[in-house]
């Protein structure tokens, strides 16, 4: 059976550095799947779609080693001018949905023994006045 957890970080300045850890249930044996999306409340054309805003860091304390890097881009499903109607969640056929665009998870087998994997954000954003979200998803086994 394979579960999805999710770790939700708010930015709200620019230039900011946060280190995190995401607990994971203790029957959990592996990372299988790794969803990142950073998402606006609401955009009145503040950023441009798909704009760069930060780097992603995971990584296995136990082992030292990093196991997933990645520059985030705003979801562009955020960038028009409305309030995000559609909720983010599984559709009927357990799939998970935003907005009518399916989400995709990078497939990813990384066996964990401890509960604690820790991520590093840095918002690489020059100027801004618009906060938003940063929502990383596990899938695990």
């Amino acid at each position: 059976m394979r579960r999805i957890l999710a770790h939700i970080e708010k930015i709200e300045r620019v230039s900011k550095k946060i280190m995190f850890q995401i607990k994971l249930p203790t029957n959990v044996t592996e990372v299988k799947g790794i969803m990142v999306e950073a998402n606006l409340k609401v955009n009145f054309g503040g950023i441009p779609l798909n704009k760069h805003v930060g780097q992603l860091t995971l990584r296995i304390p136990e082992k030292r080693d990093v196991f997933y890097s990645k520059e985030v881009f705003l979801s562009a499903i955020n960038q028009n001018r409305f309030q995000n109607i559609e909720v983010q969640g599984l559709s009927a056929d357990k799939t998970w949905m935003t907005s009518g665009t399916k989400r995709e998870f990078f497939k990813i087998d990384v066996p964990v023994s401890r509960t604690i994997i820790e991520g590093f954000y840095e918002d690489q954003r020059l100027e801004s006045k618009q906060h938003y979200q940063l929502n990383i998803y596990l899938q695990l086994a």
